[in-house]
């Protein structure tokens, strides 16, 4: 039997073929970036729940837990590997409820902190430096599981230079002085402050004046007493 295929068949079997290839090729790339648009959309409306090391004073260090997501995170717990060890002097954080049971809800941009230890004690008691933290937590979409793995690493925090900055508390403490130094002014002589108005300074002033009037007068009276028994004793004498 003769070979019917022509040389046109052979294009047309290669062209669509081309075609399909093109049409498999496109429908993968669409579906993989139905999947990156779906995970993106995830990540901008998911919650997303951190911990790390803070310092609201110097010398302190603090547990600082922050949902940076844009959804609110419920149910979050956390795992400490090895558990947390703090410095004899400060609270140990398992008494706390949000580490003993948890935090139910954690809104976005909510920060949660605590008062961890002390620098120096827990230096001097050479405490671990390296923590592993595992975070479990709830949340959209469709209260999905979530579970984040950070380090916290107190190492990174020795050695390092400070620059003293001060802060409302440093304002209440001077606050605090000015208020014990003015308690004890008071209006004497040779000591003290007093801020008096205009009426007041007049008011001195006039008595004062007064007082040296009284004072001047009385002088005036024992002289002109002591004259009269000087004139009365005169012609005793004689």
């Amino acid at each position: 039997m003769p070979d019917s295929t022509t040389t046109t068949d052979v294009l047309q079997t290669i062209f669509i073929g081309g075609q399909l290839l093109l049409l498999s090729l496109a429908a993968v790339l669409g579906w993989r970036q139905l999947v990156h648009a779906k995970d993106l959309r995830d990540a901008q409306t998911r919650p997303f729940v951190v911990v790390d090391l803070g310092s609201s004073r110097q010398g302190f260090f603090d547990l600082v837990i922050t949902n940076i997501g844009s959804t609110m995170a419920r149910d979050v717990t956390f795992e400490f590997d090895p558990p947390m060890v703090t410095s004899k002097e400060h609270t140990d954080i398992y008494e706390l409820k949000a580490f003993e049971q948890g935090i139910s809800t954690l809104p976005p941009g909510k920060e949660f902190r605590a008062l961890l230890d002390f620098g120096p004690s827990r230096f001097k008691e050479e405490l671990p430096d390296l923590y592993r933290v595992k975070i479990n937590y709830r949340g959209d979409p469709g209260n999905r599981p979530y579970s984040e793995e950070m380090d916290l690493d107190f190492g990174l925090c020795w050695n390092r230079r400070f620059i003293t900055l001060r802060d409302i508390h440093d304002v209440y403490k001077q606050l605090e002085i000015i208020a014990k130094e003015i308690r004890q002014w008071r209006p004497s002589i040779g000591s003290g402050l007093l801020a008096v108005s205009p009426e007041d300074v007049r008011k001195r002033q006039d008595q004062a004046e007064r007082d040296l009037e009284e004072y001047r007068a009385e002088q005036a009276r024992r002289e002109h007493d002591a004259a009269e028994e000087v004139s009365e004793d005169e012609p005793r004498n004689k």
